[in-house]
């Protein structure tokens, strides 16, 4: 099942992205809270993070992290593994790879890339992210960089997807309130940047007529 959800996707890859209608889907109702970054996508840095699909069971399956506690507005959440391009880098889909390699131990060489997704910029850390969808024919050792992860979360694409897994929270930040969508699975609750991204990822799925969401 997983080869054939893989070629599928492959030879959908030429099709129009859902795009900012699938991410907006996810979005919290308020981005910029007047702190960080206006929404300036010429001030904006580049990064990248990597959805990899890999099979367990031969089931489709992706790979989160819990951000370890640090000094910054993304401080222990739930993300994709990713970071800043950097000058050694000679595409974003590289940035993807390295950070991967860095954050969660993937053998680069043995994955394989997809499609670029939409890129989303975050108001909050100044950063345009670009999604680079990749998948990889076994289910990897993962190891966590002690430094930047705190868990390795690893999550079936039906069951995050399943709508009696969606939630709205409400959070308070910086004097606003703010609804935002999350996908809580495993007692993880993933919003923001990274939920807006995955609903792309979701919509992707759909539209290659995939039935293994709804």
């Amino acid at each position: 099942m997983f080869k054939t959800l893989v070629k599928i996707l492959l030879n959908q890859s030429n099709m129009e992205l859902p795009g900012i209608f699938a991410q907006q889907k996810m979005s919290p109702s308020v981005r910029y809270t007047g702190k960080g970054f206006p929404e300036d996508m010429g001030k904006a840095q580049e990064s990248a993070v990597l959805l990899l699909l890999y099979p367990v069971n031969d089931t489709l399956n992706i790979v989160l992290i819990e951000r370890s506690k640090y000094k910054g507005v993304h401080s222990g959440q739930i993300s994709l593994p990713g970071g800043k391009h950097e000058l050694s880098d000679k595409s974003l889909i590289e940035t993807a790879l390295r950070e991967a390699s860095e954050e969660i131990g993937v053998i680069t060489s043995d994955v394989s890339i997809i499609r670029e997704m939409t890129p989303l910029f975050v108001p909050a850390s100044g950063f345009i992210i670009q999604p680079v969808l990749s998948y990889i024919m076994y289910k990897p050792d993962f190891i966590a960089d002690q430094t930047e992860v705190n868990k390795i979360i690893e999550v079936n694409i039906t069951e995050l997807f399943n709508p009696l897994n969606l939630r709205i929270n409400k959070i308070s930040m910086e004097g606003f309130s703010i609804s935002a969508p999350c996908y809580n699975i495993n007692q993880y609750q993933i919003w923001g940047a990274t939920a807006m991204i995955l609903s792309e990822l979701h919509e992707i799925l759909k539209q290659a007529k995939l039935s293994i969401t709804k």
